[in-house]
């Protein structure tokens, strides 16, 4: 018989991350659609916030399929069990920032220090690492843009195990964005809708029943009316003004604009935003489906 195989050794790393939250505007919290204003939190923020992620690393100890088998197991509720790849006798972490904001007008602001912990209470069990609320993870709000420093012990009681120290400096960049449907995101409405009645299985030789005769075109014929209604059917819709029914209908950030936070413009904010080096981004977008420039 050939030798039973190995349990996998599945290794997670470890990692020391320390990042700077994003400033892109949240779908229902900064902006309002009945004001059709952005909120005084998002423009006028009144603190930063630092996240520090300090995971020593995880070794599978014991398979969820092997736990399903044992007798009087519930398959229907077991996860993995880890090992943290750190000492049996680790009792938690402790965080510390010291910094200043950056200066702008007035006085030079005042420095800037807190500090922090959290308890371990085993290094053997069911470990989720990749949410942000372990005894690894701390969250740090600083007065504004500036230059802070990140300090993370791993204790065994009171003696430090391993120390991790990070600066970040955070700086808060504004884009701001105007234009028409392509500005708004009018194609990318931010919860996508579905028109009412509609068939996803109707097809386009549906549409050709003239006297309820079904017509088979040709492929040629086929080609040339597929790219005659794409010409077409929008300006027909654009100049006529014409409305279809939605059911559900889309989710946009902003109705009368059919604004959206997933336009094109929306997606460069979110490429220019680098939260590991401490670039937010604050954007605000005012594109407006429709929109026109006569004259200039």
């Amino acid at each position: 018989m050939p030798p039973k195989a190995r349990a996998q050794r599945v290794n997670v790393p470890a990692r020391f991350i320390v990042e700077a939250a994003s400033r892109l505007p949240r779908l229902g919290i900064d902006y309002n659609p009945v004001t059709h204003a952005y909120t005084d939190a998002y423009l006028n923020p009144r603190s930063y916030a630092i996240g520090v992620d300090a995971f020593p690393g995880k070794l599978l100890s014991q398979n969820a399929q092997d736990i399903q088998q044992r007798p009087g197991s519930n398959p229907h509720h077991v996860d993995n069990i880890w090992q943290l790849q750190c000492p049996n006798e680790t009792t938690g972490w402790e965080f510390s920032i010291t910094g200043r904001s950056a200066r702008g007008f007035g006085p030079r602001p005042r420095s800037f220090a807190a500090r922090g912990s959290k308890r371990l209470v085993t290094t053997t069990g069911v470990f989720h690492d990749e949410r942000d609320d372990n005894a690894w993870n701390w969250r740090f709000a600083v007065p504004g843009p500036g230059t802070y420093t990140v300090t993370v012990n791993r204790m065994s009681g009171r003696t430090v195990n391993v120390t991790h120290t990070a600066k970040l400096t955070i700086e808060d960049w504004l884009m701001v964005s105007i234009g028409d449907s392509a500005a708004s995101g009018e194609g990318n409405p931010d919860v996508p809708g579905t028109p009412s009645g509609f068939d996803p299985d109707l097809s386009i030789w549906d549409v050709f029943v003239p006297g309820l005769a079904l017509y088979h075109l040709s492929k040629g014929a086929y080609k040339w009316a597929d790219d005659a209604l794409d010409k077409a059917v929008p300006q027909l819709a654009r100049h006529g003004h014409a409305k279809i029914a939605m059911n559900p209908a889309p989710v946009w950030q902003e109705p009368l604009a059919h604004r959206s936070l997933r336009s094109g413009h929306a997606h460069a904010a979110a490429l220019l935003e680098d939260r590991a080096k401490g670039r937010v981004i604050t954007f605000l977008p005012f594109g407006r489906t429709g929109s026109e420039i006569p004259m200039g």
